[in-house]
């Protein structure tokens, strides 16, 4: 008899047993089995590209959740594609890493190459899957690296709605405030802001001097600390733009964490609302 694969995202008691059996490479990949995950490489009988019938995920995607980053680095080492969408849910790493609110993982992808604006069958981005799961660390990093706040899923919902109706009001707030970043009251540009206050024009890196009421002209303190015109202030980039709004980076585990405390084995959704 044919053995009848359970519906997608479906996970009993046999559900482990399957995976052990059927998928170890995707196994060992949640366990963050190093070891295990070698020998299956190095037999090299597996298509790594595989996507198991619980989740339609790739090995790469199970290591992506679950922020198992050494796995996920050999999945590469081995010629797997970092940036790799399913095929039934046109879900990269990157969009799972971030709704697992794995930000090393995250890092690690984007630092490879990985887009930070693809969409999925339901039309999110990464943004969205962190506004989702609240993962404000991660929605720091994927707009420092570019990433697109303001792109509308398949039902026209901002990642700013996700996050609100998903009560993550952080990841709203801080979302709030990007946006208010982009505007400038009374149609000044931001150039001209700069004037009224009397501050400096950069023009290719180059510091523009504003002249006091005495005629004297000065420069504003660098890293407050007075300076004595010499310094060659740096161009603003688009990440130096965000630095304010983009929280801290923390210092990785020793150990890598589960965020499904409740059982590791399947990835814990809060309610139906805010599915991945």
């Amino acid at each position: 008899m044919m053995e009848k694969s359970p519906a997608l995202g479906f996970w009993d008691k046999s559900s482990e047993d399957q995976l052990r059996g059927r998928f170890p490479v995707h196994r060992a990949c949640r366990d963050g089995d190093t070891a295990a995950l070698s020998v299956l490489l190095a037999h090299g009988e597996y298509d790594l590209y595989t996507e198991d019938h619980f989740y339609g995920w790739t090995p790469a995607h199970w290591s992506a959740y679950y922020g198992k980053l050494d796995c996920l680095q050999l999945l590469v080492t081995a010629g797997v594609n970092f940036d790799v969408a399913t095929q039934r849910f046109h879900q990269t790493p990157a969009h799972v890493a971030a709704f697992g609110n794995q930000p090393h993982c995250l890092m690690w992808l984007i630092q490879s190459g990985a887009s930070v604006n693809a969409q999925d069958y339901l039309g999110e981005t990464p943004v969205h899957k962190s506004a989702r799961s609240g993962g404000i660390e991660c929605l720091g990093i994927l707009k420092a690296n570019g990433a697109i706040f303001r792109i509308a899923n398949n039902n026209g919902h901002m990642p700013k709605d996700l996050a609100l109706s998903c009560s993550n009001e952080p990841c709203a707030l801080y979302m709030q405030q990007v946006e208010d970043s982009h505007h400038v009251p009374n149609g000044f540009s931001s150039r001209d802001l700069g004037r009224k206050r009397g501050t400096d024009d950069i023009v290719n890196g180059d510091l523009k001097k504003a002249r006091t009421e005495d005629g004297v002209e000065s420069l504003p303190a660098f890293n407050g600390k007075p300076s004595n015109g010499t310094e060659r202030r740096q161009p603003r980039t688009e990440q130096s733009t965000y630095m304010y709004f983009t929280p801290t980076l923390s210092p990785p585990p020793s150990l890598p964490v589960d965020l499904a405390p409740r059982n590791p084995l399947k990835p814990q959704i809060r309610n139906t609302s805010c599915n991945i």
